[in-house]
Formats: structure tokens, sequence, C-alpha cells
């Protein structure tokens, strides 16, 4: 999906304090990279610690790398879309009625044109699509429903990307659908199901994720497959990753399939506040084991247990 240029032109209207105070409910009502992506980079590190943030990754044990790869292919589809909410964040909007905002329309690609709007549908819900135009065609390709919690964007619901649909009418070759449910109604708790994503990922991408960041804590769960020891056939893996920011945090895997047929092996790594590996301990026997399982800020091996 290609997201909106800067140039675009400002929103008008009644820009009175209490319009201003009521923009910011409906924006708050969207999405937004901030509370919906997943993030495992820098939290992971103490600030204090010798090291630079930036060479965190060519240290970092390989079960933590890889949930870091993975969460960037998770970010990617999703950054292509709220790229282009976030950017009505700085405009105001096109068009107001008293339960609801209108960003738009702007020019987009050829004769098709883009708009957002937000609507207060009930009592602390609202409704939200992102929707492209001709001049014969009104197509809502990203629609969600928010319900406000502590504060509007203190919320919680449930958005879905229907790339296809917008494929036909664009020409763009991505094709899948993304639907991300979350509750951040308390730190930041996601589920992301990705199903034959194609926008920015080779190959397709089809998997689920489970993300919290509550109160300094992560927990990053999901499921796929890799030849792990390159004979050519793909094992089944899942990763459970927890830290606790600037202190320490614990990979758990639990891998099947492929070389290792029905049986299933367990894998772990531990680190410090500096992402430094202080335990490692495999079924596998690929590695040696290193450090005490007492070392770590998770003592307990947990599996997957959110999808």
């Amino acid at each position: 999906m290609r997201t909106l240029p800067l140039a675009l032109l400002l929103g008008c209207g009644d820009i009175s304090n209490a319009f201003l105070l009521e923009d910011a409910e409906f924006l708050d009502s969207l999405p937004s990279e901030a509370r919906h992506t997943v993030l495992l980079e820098p939290v992971l590190l103490d600030p204090s610690a010798d090291s630079g943030e930036a060479d965190w990754l060519e240290r970092a044990p390989r079960l933590l790398a890889v949930s870091h790869d993975v969460s960037t292919g998770v970010n990617t589809p999703l950054l292509e879309l709220l790229a282009t909410i976030d950017y009505v964040r700085t405009v105001l909007p096109s068009g107001r009625t008293p339960d609801g905002r209108r960003w738009g329309p702007y020019d987009w690609l050829g004769d098709v044109q883009i708009e957002l709007q937000s609507n207060r549908t009930g009592q602390g819900r609202f409704d939200w699509s992102l929707d492209a135009l001709t001049p014969s065609t009104r197509l809502s390709y990203v629609t969600g429903t928010h319900y406000a919690g502590p504060s509007v964007a203190a919320g919680d619901g449930q958005f879905t990307w229907i790339f296809d649909e917008l494929a036909a009418l664009v020409g763009d070759p991505a094709r899948g659908t993304l639907t991300v449910d979350y509750d951040n109604r308390v730190g930041i708790d996601l589920l992301v199901d990705i199903a034959g994503v194609t926008a920015g990922i080779e190959p397709p991408l089809t998997a689920q994720y489970a993300y919290q960041l509550i109160a300094g804590e992560g927990d990053f769960q999901y499921q796929t497959s890799a030849d792990l020891n390159d004979d050519g056939v793909a094992e089944d893996y899942a990763i459970r990753t927890r830290w606790n920011v600037g202190v320490g945090g614990r990979s758990d895997a639990t891998v099947t399939g492929g070389f290792l047929g029905t049986t299933v092996e367990r894998w772990s790594q531990c680190w410090d506040g500096g992402v430094n590996l202080v335990y490692e301990a495999d079924d596998l026997g690929w590695f040696e084991a290193s450090g005490e399982e007492s070392a770590c800020e998770y003592p307990t091996f947990l599996v997957v247990d959110r999808i």
C-alpha cells in the first residue's frame, strides 16, 4: 500500500477549543504506531549499560534475535497502514458532525481518492474506516471498532485490513488479510492474525502472534517453521520470549516435526539487562549447557499459550 504524501492539503473547519478537544477523541479512537506495533527494541536494554543499544542484536542470544526478526516481519504490514493513519494526526478534519470526523478525501492514485473517518456509534464506542473512492465506488478496505477505556486512547477493539479488495481498485499487488485484536487499557496487549499477506513480505506470511508490554514487562509469543539443521525439511517451533525492561529476559522454544517427527524438544536461553547470555539448555544437545537456571529473570519454562 502507498502511504499519503506529506503535501496533502490541510483539512478545514471550525477550530474552536471544544471542536479541537473532540477532534482529539476521534483521533484517539484510531490505531497508532505507539500502541499497535510489536516492539522488542530498545526496551530490552538497561539504559545504564555500558554498551549501546545499536549493537545489542549482534550479541543477542539466538532465540531473542529470532524473536526480534519475527517482530519486524509482523510490523511490516502494520506500519504501512499506521503511517497513513498517523498522518491525519497532523491535519485538521475535513468534515465534522456531532458524532463523527472525516479526513479527506485526498487525491491518491489516478482517479482514486482516500478518506478516513471515525464515528461515535454508542457510549464509548467508535467505528472507523479507511476508504478508497472513485467516481462510482467507495471501498472500506480497513475497518475497525474501538471501545474507550479509562481514556479514549486506552481502550480495546479490533481492526481488519483486507488487501485483496484494495488491489482490484488500485492495482496494488498486495494480498491477504491482517486482523489485530487489542486491549490497551493497561499497557499494550495485541493478538495479530496475518493470513497470506504479501505486502512487503516474501514469501506470503500466514501466522498468529500474541504480544504484551505491561508495566515494563514484555511477553511475545508466536509459532512458525524453519529448517533448523539444514536438511531441506522445516521443523515447527513455537517461541515465547519474556523480558523485564532493563533487568533481563528469557526465551523458551518447543521444536517438533521435520527430523524430530512427533518428538517435542525444548530449548531455553536467558539474558541479563545488557542482553548477555546467562543460561542456556536444550534437549537437542546442539549447544553446550551454560549457566544456572536460577540466574534467569524468569526461572520457569513456559510454553506458548495464547495462540
